[in-house]
């Protein structure tokens, strides 16, 4: 009998040890603060008017849960930007492995998929996750000293930024004596001469690697047939660029997706063919018809470095759909018309002009025949 009691004792103690455990943890877990929701950041950028363009940034986010919050530890510093070498073409130093291998065959011609995201303020990879800062409940002056801002809304404001530079947002909640889990988000700043339009300015401006490609605009839209459309896409060269220039890849995908479209030809252009050209063109054929596009034109630069591979300058990128082409408004040769419907969604507007190659072709042709 005092053996069964002592064995009942022994097996309650041991509940109760495991329900104090269990209660421990979940109570630790309730003071831990929220992570605030990459999803919910959105950042506006605000341009001077005038020389010299100062460029600052509203950061907003939504505040994580209902639970009383302190404030949020902020910090938004430039990438690749190390002490002594912030303007040097390309920056020193060893750069982070954000490359990888591309899974979708012939792409981008066995060079890595591009560095830099394909739009200011959304993602240039996905981040291994969240991460516990080291000091999490230390004192926040640590924090503070390392660059950190401390805010008491969902709002930071950053000033004097550079054009074309990516930077990595770094937001903690702060909630009693703890700091929560760290969110980060990279956002890349607008490009200079789209947003200015000062030429003579941006070229003095500094690059990591290069600019957008200036003047992305869709030249033409025309239906081949009875299913296909044909795009004529043109750009120039970018204003800012930290070395030469090997050529272009040109994406496309439907709008709001990251799925290729199925369309011809394959999408790089080498710079050796182009040289000299202000209007750079590039025919997209096998468009499906009451579609909507997204054309992504990124540059390849070779800047010699001897510890990554050839990166990739900043992106342009066009918008339209393929909607409104009447059955009857086509060639069975797929000759280049005047656009009459489709239009643009976002980047430059369509114009009906044909680019300078397609004129001089025809005047050519016309030529031939008339000898």
């Amino acid at each position: 009998m005092a053996r069964s009691s002592c064995s009942i004792l022994a097996a309650a103690a041991l509940v109760y040890v495991q329900c104090t455990i269990f209660m421990s943890a979940v109570s630790g877990q309730s003071r831990h603060p929220p992570r605030v929701s990459p999803d919910s950041i959105a950042a506006t950028w605000h341009t001077a008017h005038a020389r010299p363009y100062t460029l600052d940034v509203t950061v907003t986010w939504e505040k994580p849960g209902s639970d009383v919050i302190d404030g949020y530890l902020v910090k938004l510093a430039q990438l690749f930007a190390e002490p002594g070498n912030e303007d040097i073409f390309p920056p020193e130093g060893s750069f982070p492995d954000f490359f990888s291998d591309d899974s979708i065959d012939g792409l981008f011609g066995g060079f890595p998929p591009p560095l830099f995201p394909t739009e200011p303020g959304e993602d240039v990879f996905p981040l291994e996750g969240a991460f516990e800062p080291p000091s999490s409940r230390a004192n926040i002056e640590s924090y503070l000293n390392l660059g950190y801002t401390l805010v008491t809304n969902g709002s930071f404001v950053g000033t004097n930024l550079k054009y074309g530079h990516q930077y990595d947002l770094k937001v903690s909640v702060v909630s009693s004596d703890a700091i929560g889990v760290e969110t980060n988000e990279i956002l890349l700043s607008p490009d200079c001469y789209m947003t200015t339009s000062d030429l003579e300015f941006c070229k003095e401006q500094s690059i990591i690697f290069s600019s957008a490609p200036a003047h992305l605009k869709v030249a033409n839209l025309s239906r081949e047939d009875s299913e296909n459309v044909t795009a004529v896409v043109t750009w120039s060269r970018p204003v800012q660029h930290g070395g030469p220039i090997l050529g272009y890849f040109v994406r496309v995908t439907f709008a709001g997706t990251d799925d290729l479209a199925p369309c011809s030809p394959g999408g790089y252009v080498d710079s050796t063919t182009v040289t000299g050209s202000d209007d750079i063109p590039f025919v997209i054929r096998r468009l499906e018809v009451d579609q909507r596009y997204r054309v992504q034109v990124t540059p390849l630069i070779d800047v010699e470095r001897a510890d990554t591979d050839t990166p990739y300058g900043n992106p342009a990128w066009v918008t339209f759909d393929t909607t409104g082409l009447p059955d009857s408004d086509w060639s069975t040769r797929g000759n280049m018309e005047e656009p009459r419907a489709g239009h643009v969604a976002s980047g430059q507007p369509i114009t009906s002009s044909m680019p300078v190659s397609l004129l001089l072709m025809i005047t050519l042709l016309f030529f031939v025949m008339y000898i």
